[in-house]
């Protein structure tokens, strides 16, 4: 009865330290799930660069919350595709007297599609951007606060798609530093970045690994 007991008690201790080698050892098919069930991609320094300069494209631009559920608005697409370019590709406007520049809708169009996967249904007026004969028109501005994103975590949804947890910071237009820095060397800065929003996004990914914003929480 001795040597039964004995063995036995072998045989847990081992299924136990089996148990605790695969819970600390490895990473287990639950412990790494996000609050949105989805499995977290351990990106790469490149990887995390790229998602940084694509949330920052809408970080810069302000961009309103939307769901998947209801969409972003036909205004949002306006508003997104001619502040997009008129930050990152200023050639494609023309200068319209000392303080206008207009540009023609198809680029808006194509930045719409590049970054949200449509284009805009009704060209039109907006808040401070007029629409006339195929051209959208903004006064000319300067001096803006500098505005950039961080992601924070990139989870697998399966399908395609994946949840995103992002950080939005401000910094004065004369910041030069880096912003894909880890962020607590901001705080020994009393000029650099300062969080300024929270983000969760959900992105969808095609076959040639380009990224699409499909929903936009702040």
């Amino acid at each position: 009865m001795k040597k039964i007991f004995l063995a036995v008690s072998v045989v847990v201790l081992f299924a136990a330290c089996s148990s605790n080698t695969n819970k600390e050892g490895s990473v287990s098919e639950n412990s790494d799930k996000t609050p949105s069930n989805g499995k977290v991609v351990n990106l790469t320094v490149d990887e995390k660069k790229s998602l940084d300069v694509f949330f920052s494209n809408f970080s810069e631009m302000n961009l309103n919350s939307f769901t998947q559920a209801n969409g972003v608005t036909n205004d949002e697409l306006i508003r997104f595709g001619v502040m997009y370019n008129y930050k990152n590709n200023f050639k494609r406007f023309v200068k319209v007297g000392e303080n206008d520049a207009k540009i023609k809708k198809e680029f808006v169009d194509e930045s719409a599609m590049a970054y949200f996967g449509k284009k805009v249904t009704t060209h039109k007026s907006i808040s401070e951007i007029s629409y006339s004969a195929g051209f959208y028109t903004i006064a000319l501005a300067d001096g803006e606060s500098y505005t950039f994103s961080q992601i924070n975590q990139l989870a697998d949804l399966g399908d395609q798609k994946f949840s995103a947890e992002v950080t939005e910071f401000n910094a004065s237009s004369g910041w030069t530093g880096d912003s894909h820095a880890n962020p607590s060397t901001y705080e020994k800065d009393p000029e650099g970045p300062r969080v300024a929003s929270k983000i969760k996004a959900i992105i969808a990914k095609d076959a040639k690994g380009k990224y699409t914003l499909l929903e936009y929480v702040k």
